[in-house]
């Protein structure tokens, strides 16, 4: 966003302030968000697992969510740079419900999470790579452009969807983040403070609901 309001003279003072952006976005979120963390448990098959009951999981989140804020702000995103941002920052929130779920998630619903996240970063890919690799002239016809632009937003779509209802505290807060997050797309707002304000809908919606 501050990208394309300051000039580009400006680039090493902006690079500078990202930074300064990003400390006190973090220090400030660990002391908001630490009472929020999930906790662990102990792990019965760890050594001294007892010794670790108490302490804060989880906190990936909070670093993940500072990267993704800053980039939102500070650097020029293009659609396929959101998506990719999007990605990283549902693999952390993944592991975060995972952390924060009465009964940790199985190894068959954390792989199908992480398989489904790599396959949409690989075809978000491969659509830019592939026509540059194997095509070398421009490409005019008007339905294979629009097929190539739309792909990366159907991909992400289709495959996030069940992710909505399931991979949630309760179904209710996936569906009401739906439901937001179809209203501000259809007013106009971007991928990016879309796929934001969802997941801040889902999470506190699971701990409404």
């Amino acid at each position: 966003m501050i990208y394309y309001i300051v000039n580009e003279s400006f680039t090493n003072i902006m690079a500078f302030v990202s930074i300064l952006f990003a400390f006190a976005f973090t220090i400030a979120a660990i002391a908001l968000g630490k009472n929020l963390l999930p906790r662990d448990a102990g792990r019965a098959y760890a050594i001294n697992g007892s010794k670790s009951v108490g302490k804060p999981r989880g906190a990936g989140m909070i670093f993940i969510l500072t990267f993704t804020v800053t980039c939102a702000l500070f650097v020029n995103l293009s659609a396929e740079l959101i998506i990719y941002l999007i990605l990283v920052l549902a693999a952390m929130l993944s592991g975060y419900l995972d952390d924060s779920a009465s009964s940790p998630w199985g190894n068959l619903k954390k792989g199908l999470i992480d398989l489904a996240i790599s396959v949409m970063a690989a075809v978000t890919y491969l659509i830019r790579m592939l026509p540059l690799t194997l095509i070398r002239k421009p490409i005019k016809n008007r339905f294979i452009r629009s097929f190539l632009y739309y792909v990366p937003y159907v991909t992400l779509a289709v495959m996030t969807f069940p992710a909505i209802i399931d991979a949630t505290a309760t179904p209710l807060a996936g569906a009401l983040a739906l439901i937001a997050g179809i209203f501000m797309a259809w007013k106009g707002l971007g991928l990016f403070p879309v796929a934001i304000a969802c997941c801040i809908i889902a999470y506190l919606g699971g701990l409404i609901f």
